[in-house]
């Protein structure tokens, strides 16, 4: 699979979608950006994930299995990619970087999509959303299990590390939420 698979038992269970998520996110580095990936180590963690600095995109899935793909990189290798996918040189991000980050998002988190439509019946998908700053908190349903996978693209000094942290709820996780929150909801007014 070519991951170090960190000894838990939500990564284990998890296997085969690690390596859709993996194969999806080579495929659109290959074809789209002509660039040769590495996979890393993968992790499960329902932290508070806390940024730094750079881009995350954003993409919900919603069907038999929910959840959500971001792909989180820095500024420096969006403005890279953006200057591949869309053949021009961009320095600094601006609305054709952040769109390009949309669009890449959007065809990772769809790559994971058409493998789990093939377990789980249709899906849909939602508008990628991008944030990019400085020092950001991001936060998911304590309900979904979390895997973070890490990936390099180049070497040496051209180096650059980022990662895909996926989120699912399977319907029966999802539908015991969507309860939870409905009968909390009820309470309220």
């Amino acid at each position: 699979m070519g991951a170090e698979l960190m000894g838990n038992d939500i990564v284990k269970q998890y296997e085969t979608v690690i390596h859709w998520v993996q194969e999806a996110t080579k495929q659109v580095f290959a074809t789209m950006l002509d660039l040769e990936i590495k996979c890393g180590a993968v992790r499960s963690d329902h932290r508070t994930s806390v940024q730094s600095a750079g881009i995350m995109t954003m993409v919900g899935m919603a069907g038999g299995v929910s959840g959500s793909g971001c792909l989180c990189f820095s500024k420096r290798f969006a403005c890279r990619l953006a200057s591949r996918f869309l053949m021009s040189e961009y320095r600094e991000v601006d609305d054709d970087v952040l769109d390009a980050a949309a669009e890449l998002g959007n065809m990772v988190v769809g790559g994971l999509k058409t493998f789990l439509e093939e377990k789980s019946g249709p899906m849909g998908l939602s508008v990628p959303t991008v944030v990019c700053g400085e020092n950001y908190l991001t936060r998911t349903a304590p309900t979904g299990d979390r895997l973070v996978l890490d990936f390099t693209c180049g070497e040496g000094a051209e180096q650059e590390r980022f990662t895909v942290t996926v989120c699912l709820i399977t319907e029966r996780k999802n539908r015991n939420y969507l309860n939870e929150m409905a009968e909390f909801h009820a309470r309220l007014v």
